[in-house]
């Protein structure tokens, strides 16, 4: 099962690495890596607005999975299956809030 840990620790680790220079305005508009819409991406100010916002809700999701990859790891009786289960769970549920929210803070940025 340690190779579980890895797996999800090492991709909330990825979306902290990732989140980071988004939220630093680092990431100039491009067609590979951020929030990447047709709205962010004809407007530089609606880009490092957005992508900022996005930011922050991907470093959190990356803190959230890795949290629950190293407890759960140590929760006693835990299966791989279940493991595997709940680690997939919140990192589904993280990246569709993630979606959620940036669309609506984009929709919010938009008036």
């Amino acid at each position: 099962m340690v190779d579980l840990l890895y797996l999800y620790a090492g991709i909330g680790a990825l979306f902290v690495v990732l989140a980071v220079p988004l939220m630093k305005r680092l990431v100039v508009p491009n067609r590979w890596y951020g929030f990447r819409v047709a709205q962010t991406l004809k407007d530089p100010h609606v880009w490092y607005e957005a992508n900022a916002y996005a930011g922050k809700w991907l470093l959190w999701l990356g803190v959230v999975l890795m949290a629950v990859a190293v407890v759960l790891y140590w929760v006693p009786g835990v299966s791989p299956r279940e493991y595997k289960t709940i680690c997939t769970g919140v990192l589904m549920v993280g990246i569709v809030v993630n979606l959620i929210q940036s669309f609506r803070f984009l929709g919010a940025l938009r008036k």
